[in-house]
This record gives structure tokens, C-alpha cells and sequence, in this order.
């Protein structure tokens, strides 16, 4: 995922960029609703390990008055087992809060 790109940019042109570090599947920009230029993309890479590489080379790199954010997603089936695993642990933390538990030492005779 890119964020930020130029408004200028083609979908050509995002993928002849993150294309040199490996195949893609897939290409395509996203409008922003408030001035219908595109400004974000979702670049699909045939092999994961490539998508790192231009993550790391590509993020925060200047393009004129623009500054390229590149993000690695996760499936969705991923994203949602995240999702539940932190809502477990906010329910726990909550349970916590409405009920402390105190310790004591008890002195050994």
C-alpha cells in the first residue's frame, strides 16, 4: 500500500517504480473522496519478500512536494484474527480494572 503518491502519477507509473524490485500482480490507485485526484495505491507483489525490499527502499523517499509512505498489508484472514486476539486482551484488561485483585504477604512463623 502507498500513500501520498503525486497526483500526476499513473497507475503506469506506480507500477514501473515498485516494479523494479519484483514482479506484480496487480496495480491500482485510489481516488481522495475531497479532491478527486489519486493519492493512494495498492501495489500487489508476486512474492512477499519483494514488497519488503520496496517497502524499506521506497518509504519516505521525496517525489517534489510529495513524500511516498509504503505500507505492507496483511490478509484479511490475518487482520481479522489480530483483530479478535487484541479485542481478548482489552476484555481482559478491563476485567482486571473492575476487579482488582490484592495481594498480601502472609508472615511465616
Amino acid at each position: 500500500f502507498a500513500a501520498d503518491i503525486p497526483y500526476q502519477w499513473t497507475d503506469r507509473d506506480v507500477a514501473k517504480r515498485f516494479g523494479i524490485f519484483g514482479p506484480l500482480e496487480k496495480v491500482w490507485l485510489r481516488k481522495n473522496s475531497k479532491t478527486e485526484q489519486f493519492t493512494r495505491a495498492t501495489i500487489v507483489f508476486k512474492n512477499p519478500e519483494d514488497a519488503e525490499l520496496a517497502a524499506v527502499v521506497l518509504n519516505e523517499t521525496e517525489h517534489g512536494e510529495f513524500t511516498l509512505q509504503v505500507y505492507i498489508g496483511e490478509k484479511p484472514s490475518i487482520r481479522r484474527q489480530q483483530n479478535e486476539e487484541r479485542e481478548i486482551q482489552r476484555q481482559q484488561r478491563a476485567q482486571r480494572r473492575r476487579y482488582p485483585i490484592y495481594t498480601y504477604e502472609i508472615p511465616s512463623d
